[in-house]
């Protein structure tokens, strides 16, 4: 089961970062219900096909996964390789920002997926 508040901590530097597996996943079905026009059940079914993506175990496996936005695979996933030519915008269409800001607040979800500590 995913769950917030994962922490990794880098073996050479001890920098940490927080996993917020939970909300990680909750947004990206957001996303897809959203902006890709999938149901609920649709999108529950995307990621049930992809549910070892969200197991990451290390902050370099983190670090790999937090490289694209939470919209980008939700696209990617939901629409396809290349879901940029076929009509779907990438970047994220205007407004998203507010709408995931609200999303989260809505959810009671982590402010952020990856929280990089210092």
């Amino acid at each position: 089961m995913d769950k917030d508040g994962i922490v990794f901590v880098e073996s050479w530097s001890n920098k940490k970062l927080i996993y917020n597996s939970f909300t990680f996943r909750e947004i990206i079905k957001g996303v897809m219900i959203k902006y890709a026009n999938k149901s609920e059940e649709e999108a529950e079914s995307i990621l049930a096909e992809r549910s070892n993506f969200f197991s990451i175990e290390s902050y370099d496996n983190a670090c790999l996964v937090s490289h694209e936005i939470e919209y980008h695979w939700a696209m990617l996933w939901a629409c396809g390789e290349g879901y940029h030519a076929n009509g779907y915008s990438y970047p994220p269409p205007n407004g998203y920002d507010e709408w995931e800001l609200e999303y989260r607040e809505n959810k009671r979800l982590a402010k952020e997926c990856f929280e990089f500590l210092d």
